[in-house]
């Protein structure tokens, strides 16, 4: 399947070295520069400088970037909920509401660059096979998260058919798992894995963990062992059996806030406030301390940096 023409094709040379120098990135194929994390160079790459670029914002770039692979499954991971009072009912949060653990995750941008997503493939080619996977159970005093995205994505244009939900998972960790087995289950060869840039170093380590054996025992191992064992047991499945699932699986990340400004050029001012706000940089070293926990296997554990 072509998505789009060979006129399209015309990439700024940057833009494209600097896609394949992620790509190589995520695959642990190259190392990050000058010593620093995968945190700090996903973070130099993305979300802003991988697509946008001198302020050029074309839908085309955005979609050539996408492999034809088919059929996809493009995946929105959660975040926590927040309460619309206005109509008494759950929502994803927006940039500057707080979830009900009082922290800004600005969640509902991922389902409004998901169904950005969803729309032009749809749009490109009308018989594209794309599954759009909602994920996370319930925690107390709350509804199921996957059921409250499902139909925030219907509000925005998906069609309650696009959609799966993935009701077990709790955390990111398996959030990752789960998704990636729900759609092994409906013989999806693609799965896009969409979250927030600050998300997404976390997002990766946790996925490479899950590519590699000894990785897995160091750092995820005693943090979801069981609970993993018992959701691939109900498959006829072992840990083994998983592995070469992921590592067969086509798996690409992006950021929302990638999407968003191919939607809307207002989503540049709002992104860039968001990012100077105390609250985004609150959250971004709430995810460096997760970061830090996981690559030095205490993942779960109160650290100091």
């Amino acid at each position: 399947m072509q998505l789009m023409n060979s006129e399209t094709m015309n990439f700024d040379k940057e833009t494209e070295q600097l896609r394949s120098e992620f790509q190589k990135l995520m695959r642990g194929t190259i190392a990050p520069k000058n010593g620093e994390t995968i945190f700090d160079a996903v973070h130099r790459f993305h979300p802003d400088g991988l697509i946008v670029l001198d302020g050029d914002i074309t839908k085309r770039n955005l979609y050539q970037r996408l492999p034809a692979t088919n059929p996809v499954a493009l995946a929105t991971i959660a975040g926590k909920k927040g309460e619309a009072f206005q109509n008494a009912r759950y929502t994803p949060t927006s940039l500057t509401e707080s979830d009900i653990h009082g922290s800004v995750t600005g969640a509902k941008t991922r389902f409004i660059a998901g169904s950005e997503l969803y729309a032009q493939l749809k749009q490109n080619v009308a018989d594209y096979e794309l599954t759009v996977i909602t994920n996370t159970g319930s925690i107390k005093g709350s509804p199921i998260h996957a059921e409250v995205d499902a139909k925030y994505l219907e509000g925005l244009g998906v069609r309650e058919t696009d959609i799966a939900m993935e009701t077990s998972s709790t955390n990111t960790v398996e959030n990752i798992a789960e998704t990636i087995l729900l759609a092994h289950d409906r013989n999806l060869h693609k799965l896009i894995i969409l979250t927030n840039g600050y998300h997404l170093p976390r997002t990766i380590t946790f996925y490479r963990s899950l590519q590699d054996d000894d990785l897995y025992e160091k750092r995820l191992d005693h943090f979801f062992t069981q609970k993993l064992n018992e959701t691939l047991a109900k498959r006829g499945m072992n840990i083994d059996g998983f592995f070469t699932i992921v590592r067969d699986m086509e798996i690409e990340f992006l950021s929302a806030e990638s999407i968003l400004p191919y939607r809307n050029k207002r989503y540049l001012n709002l992104i860039a406030q968001w990012k100077n706000s105390e609250e985004y940089q609150k959250r971004l070293n709430s995810e460096l301390r997760g970061y830090t926990q996981l690559i030095g296997g205490t993942y779960g554990e109160k650290i100091n940096l």
